[in-house]
């Protein structure tokens, strides 16, 4: 038992020294790899004999982990070798042992020990579980069935009587020579590079047979209470087959996963929805970090986005990629994303949207606009009237004309109309793409002043509309300036700006949509609503 003893703490100390010292360069893959090897073992016989001696064995070792999970794994192993023993007298073998070793053929049986040997040869099948496959230490377990022919030295010699019987073994057949049972046993393998390891093993064959040593016991007959057994402790030097070289299929080789601190059984290692490979060679971002530029956003969030992996504000207008994204929904990879002239950080400062040329809907652009956020009038640079602003226009630009006799026909049927409805007069027309009331239109907004300066109650909305030529955006703001160009007529008239709203739907609201020129002028209007 020294002996062992001395090689375990031998085994020992040589695996720490070489895992100091990094052998292995390499990463170590075992999924889907087929170990081959050779071994040399001690063996030690365990039976009625028991003592110190060992024997030698050498062989052959394989073992396939499976792909994925490599901590499992199949294997067989081929032995050959001795054990070797001292056949001596013991009190408690009694007369079975005089029995098959007479005084007359083994002189001085019951005072000398004679050193004996049994011829072995194994193959075993097993399933290995291996604790660290991947680690440059393995330690595994395994256990499995084995296959036993042995040859003892004393069932060899002894001799025969006329009927070709052993004259010591009455009872023993050819066919006592082969023996099935289970084996167990553990080891550990130390990884000198990729596709080479060291290792030691120990294992234990739990026989069915009690004639490993020459003696049996003879009753009772098949009785396994005094079976044999075969203890190993050997080391084994293997080489590693068929290595995959990208176990995880994301495009990246080991020696790159290594390089790069990836995980190599895993195509996404932070799993942020991007592979490795893409991270590193596409978007050259961090596949370590599920936010490579700690912006806010996942990595694939911003492939979504079309931004910057890397950068926190891909578009460099002083909001993050995130606060454009979650917070504003703003384009995170135009620095004005409604081209209004104002950065998305201007508008955000302003109380604007990013995303919206005219805010408010007032017909002018936020870069005009002094209240962005706030319905106004051109006059006020976007603003809304105010008191003071009325006050000023009434006392300014407030001009009383001598009124002309009422055009009886538009009277009648704006008395017609009610609150809510809308008051659609023929006749007032605009220079041509232009806000300059024609000369010949201003006798029916007098009248309709005339009217308002009698109906003190009433208050009206001045609805611009235009036809479908042109561009949509010009179309909305001309709408806007007729409309203001109607009621600032109606103010110098003397109407209370109070009274008076101005809006532009530019082609919004069509009445004829057949696209004839007919219809063009139709569309192009002015309208009064009672509101």
């Amino acid at each position: 038992m020294k002996l062992i003893n001395t090689f375990f703490f031998v085994f020992f100390v040589f695996s720490i020294n070489t895992y100091s010292q990094s052998f292995v360069k390499e990463g170590i893959y075992a999924d889907g790899r087929l170990e081959v090897g050779a071994t040399g073992s001690m063996t030690k016989y365990f039976g009625e004999f028991t003592d110190n001696n060992v024997g030698l064995a050498g062989g052959f070792f394989t073992r396939y982990f499976f792909p994925y999970v490599p901590e499992l794994a199949i294997g067989a192993r081929a032995g050959f070798g001795y054990l070797n023993y001292e056949r001596r007298y013991i009190n408690r073998l009694g007369s079975d042992f005089y029995r098959q070793f007479p005084r007359e053929y083994f002189l001085d049986a019951d005072r000398r020990a004679y050193e004996r040997s049994t011829k072995i040869t194994t193959v075993d099948l097993l399933l290995f579980v291996n604790l660290l496959p991947r680690s440059q230490i393995n330690y595994y377990i395994f256990g499995g069935f084995s296959v036993l022919s042995f040859q003892n030295q004393d069932i060899q010699e002894s001799p025969l009587d006329p009927g070709g019987d052993r004259i010591h073994y009455p009872e023993f057949k050819v066919q006592d020579e082969i023996d099935f049972h289970p084996v167990g046993g553990m080891g550990i393998d130390v990884f000198l590079y990729r596709d080479l390891s060291l290792g030691i093993h120990a294992s234990y064959h739990i026989l069915t047979t009690d004639y490993l040593d020459g003696y049996a016991q003879i009753p009772p007959e098949g009785s396994l209470a005094n079976t044999d057994g075969i203890g190993e402790v050997g080391m084994k030097l293997s080489y590693y087959l068929f290595s995959d070289n990208d176990p995880d299929n994301d495009g990246l080789t080991n020696d790159e996963e290594k390089e790069y601190g990836t995980f190599p059984y895993k195509a996404d290692t932070d799993d942020d929805g991007i592979n490795d490979y893409d991270e590193i060679h596409l978007y050259k971002s961090n596949p370590l970090s599920i936010d490579s530029d700690g912006d806010g956003l996942t990595d694939a969030q911003e492939v979504a986005n079309n931004t910057n992996l890397n950068t926190v504000d891909t578009d460099k207008d002083g909001l993050t990629d995130y606060e454009e994204i979650m917070l504003h929904n703003s384009n995170p990879n135009i620095a004005d994303s409604d081209r209004d002239g104002l950065t998305d950080l201007e508008e955000v400062k302003a109380g604007s949207d990013p995303m919206k040329g005219d805010t408010d809907g007032d017909g002018i652009l936020d870069i005009d606009d002094k209240c962005p956020s706030v319905f106004g009038i051109k006059i006020l640079q976007g603003c809304p009237q105010t008191e003071a602003f009325v006050k000023e226009i009434e006392t300014r630009d407030t001009v009383f004309v001598k009124s002309k006799p009422d055009t009886v026909i538009i009277v009648q049927e704006i008395e017609k109309i009610k609150k809510g409805e809308t008051y659609k007069p023929k006749g007032i027309h605009f220079l041509t793409g232009s806000a300059e009331i024609r000369v010949e239109s201003e006798l029916i907004l007098d009248d309709i002043a005339n009217w308002l300066e009698r109906e003190k109650d009433i208050k009206i909305e001045i609805q611009g509309h235009t036809d479908q030529e042109g561009n949509e955006d010009v179309n909305m703001r001309l709408s806007i300036d007729r409309a203001e160009a109607v009621m600032f007529y109606l103010i110098k008239k003397g109407i209370s700006p109070t009274r008076l709203q101005a809006k532009g739907f530019g082609e919004t609201k069509p009445l004829d949509t057949s696209g004839t020129k007919k219809a063009m002028a139709k569309n192009r209007r002015i309208e009064f609503k009672i509101i």
